[in-house]
């Protein structure tokens, strides 16, 4: 395998012949493998390959997101198929976790995530009757169909008819903390395999705080709650990337029951844990106040 990745990068003009550059390989649980391979100038790339499942998908959509989001992603390098392998290359970055000691007073990273939400909204597109599709798609899907009526009804006309108004916005769709990184400058996002699988305004921005609240419905409830004075900085997240999603804070809280099934949907054969988790949250959060505008 050291062979042919390094034959890739050869002819993918990234490391001279006949050099032998450092390898870092991490041994995972999926269907892929990791490497981290060193150039002779001091940088490196992320090499990502697979026998087992098809990558120019991946790479296809990882380009669109590079197109859009040059800031805020890494660059795919290149993507080769050989001897039964698909061997995808992206740029390598030098970056943190992200993790709750990002979230203080002082941090400025709430703001950086704000502002990818700013960037990522001049994507969005009107369109009358846009998410229609959507919740006939949740109430036939299998993993979804049995809440999908409900949490229609528990929306309420007006909520719909805001909504409605939003128009359509492509969704990162697996915004979550693993999936975010923080740099000397800013912020970085990792993984767009979902990349416009969704167009609900505010997904990303709802499943980054289940994450981040380790899908325990007290925390979020509390992140969720309007804030009249001094939020902390979880809080002060919310605000701020609604206003740069031209969301209010009102319309975001009330459509959570429906971003908590359209992520349900998108991750549906993902792990039976997050499936679990989704459904343990709907059901706590869907009847609270907090998220219901009749």
């Amino acid at each position: 395998m050291i062979e042919l990745t390094r034959a890739v990068l050869e002819e993918l003009g990234l490391v001279p012949k006949g050099t032998r550059p450092r390898f870092n390989i991490a041994l995972t649980r999926g269907a892929s493998l990791s490497t981290d391979v060193w150039l002779p100038d001091g940088s490196f790339v992320h090499v990502k390959a697979s026998e087992l499942e098809g990558l120019e998908g991946e790479y296809q959509r990882a380009r669109a997101a590079f197109e859009r989001f040059a800031e805020y992603t890494v660059e795919p390098l290149g993507f080769v198929s050989r001897e039964g392998w698909d061997i995808l290359v992206t740029r390598g970055i030098r970056a943190e976790p992200l993790d709750a000691s990002h979230f203080n007073a002082r941090s400025a990273v709430p703001q950086r995530i704000a502002g990818f939400f700013a960037h990522a909204a001049a994507l969005a597109r009107p369109g009358q009757h846009a998410h229609a599709p959507l919740l006939e798609e949740l109430r036939c899907h299998p993993a979804t169909a049995a809440w999908a009526s409900d949490i229609g009804a528990t929306l309420g006309p007006r909520t719909l008819a805001a909504l409605d108004r939003l128009g359509t916005l492509p969704q990162h769709g697996d915004f979550t903390r693993n999936n975010l990184a923080v740099t000397e400058g800013g912020i970085v996002v990792f993984d767009w395999e979902d990349f416009g699988a969704s167009q609900l305004p505010g997904l990303d921005l709802c499943t980054l705080l289940l994450s981040l609240a380790q899908f325990e419905a007290q925390t979020l409830r509390s992140w969720l709650r309007p804030q009249t004075s001094h939020p902390g900085a979880h809080a002060a997240l919310v605000n701020q990337a609604c206003l740069a999603l031209g969301l209010s804070g009102e319309l975001f809280r009330s459509l959570v029951p429906l971003y908590l099934l359209t992520f349900l949907k998108l991750k549906a054969a993902y792990s039976e844990c997050l499936r679990q988790s989704l459904l343990t949250l709907i059901e706590e959060l869907t009847p609270d106040p907090i998220v219901r505008v009749a």
